[in-house]
C-alpha cells in the first residue's frame, strides 16, 4: 500500500505554526496558527495563497482555532474560548450568509461541556459530526480508588475521547437564520 503515493510536500502558509487546515471545494484552506490562536483563510493563485484573517466577529480576541469549513464554504465550525463558554473549549458555529459571517453561536450543552471540545468535522455526506472531548461519559460516584485506576488506564478516561452525532443541529441552525 502506498507504492504510488508521492512525498508529502509541506504547504508554507503564514510559516508562523500553521495547523489543523480544512479545504472548500473551490480549494480555499481554513487553517489557524499556533502561535497567536488566529483562523485564517488561504485563497488559491496562480503562484501560491493570498492569506486572510477571518473576520473579527469570528476571532474577537479569543483563541481560536481547530476551523472545519464545509465543502461549500456556507458554515464554518471550529473551537474557540469565549466568556460565554461552558469549559476549557467549546465548539462553535457561524453561517456565511450573503458573504457575511454570523455571530458565532455555542453548540451548546448536547456538545460542549465543562470539559475541553475540539477537532470538529462533519462526514462528507453531511450526516455526521464528529468531535474530539475530554468529558468523561459514566459518573464515578462512589468508585472505589481501585476501580478509578482501573478506569484511568481505559479508553474512556477523559482524555479526548471521539464522539458522533447527527449533523442535521446544522441545517437547524441555519434555518433559524433564515428566518431572522
Amino acid at each position: 500500500m502506498g507504492e504510488d503515493w508521492s512525498a508529502p510536500k509541506r504547504v508554507v502558509l503564514t510559516g508562523t505554526g500553521d495547523y489543523y487546515s480544512s479545504l472548500t471545494n473551490l480549494g480555499s484552506i481554513y487553517f489557524n496558527t499556533w502561535n497567536d490562536g488566529k483562523m485564517l483563510r488561504a485563497i488559491p493563485t496562480d503562484v501560491g495563497y493570498d492569506i486572510e484573517q477571518l473576520p473579527d466577529a469570528i476571532f474577537s480576541g479569543s483563541y481560536t482555532g481547530d476551523p472545519f469549513i464545509s465543502p461549500a464554504g456556507d458554515y464554518l465550525i471550529f473551537r474557540a474560548y469565549y466568556d460565554e463558554g461552558f469549559g476549557r473549549g467549546d465548539l462553535y458555529i457561524s453561517f456565511n450568509i450573503n458573504d457575511e459571517w454570523t455571530k458565532p453561536e455555542n453548540l451548546g450543552p448536547t456538545v460542549n461541556s465543562s470539559a475541553h471540545e475540539i477537532c470538529p468535522y462533519v462526514t462528507s455526506d453531511g450526516k455526521m459530526f464528529i468531535f474530539s472531548s475530554d468529558k468523561l461519559t459514566q459518573s464515578e460516584d462512589g468508585a472505589s480508588l481501585q476501580d478509578q485506576q482501573r478506569r484511568i488506564n481505559t479508553y474512556d478516561n477523559g482524555n479526548s475521547n471521539v464522539y458522533y452525532m447527527s449533523a442535521s443541529f446544522i441545517e437547524q441552525m441555519r434555518q433559524a437564520h433564515a428566518r431572522k
